[in-house]
């Protein structure tokens, strides 16, 4: 049986990759708020499954691979705990915050 930590972790990742918290409008939201917690190596290990969109030339497609956004975020949460990063953990979620504080302070 997974642990309560492991069953929380997923919790948060599941709300993230549904978007309930922002919406992911481009290829870079991701990046953004993983640089800004200090973890830009995360995202490029995961940047296929954190990425909306792949280009042809001009030609702006669906990435198949952005379904599986919330393993990404998944692995990425679970990855911070267990080598015990906390500090970065709490830099991720301020990053969230953050984006999502400045997305809705440029539409307002």
């Amino acid at each position: 049986m997974d642990s309560i930590e492991e069953i929380t972790l997923s919790k948060i990742a599941a709300i993230l990759a549904r978007e309930e918290i922002f919406k992911i409008y481009d290829n870079s939201t991701w990046e953004r708020i993983l640089s800004i917690a200090g973890q830009s190596k995360l995202f490029k290990q995961f940047e296929k499954e954190l990425t909306p969109y792949i280009y042809n030339g001009t030609w702006k497609n669906s990435n198949p691979q952005f379904n599986e956004c919330y393993t990404a975020i998944n692995r990425i949460l679970k990855t911070l705990y267990k080598e015990s990063q906390w500090k970065n953990y709490t830099y991720f979620y301020l990053a969230c915050r953050k984006y999502r504080f400045n997305l809705y302070r440029s539409k307002g």
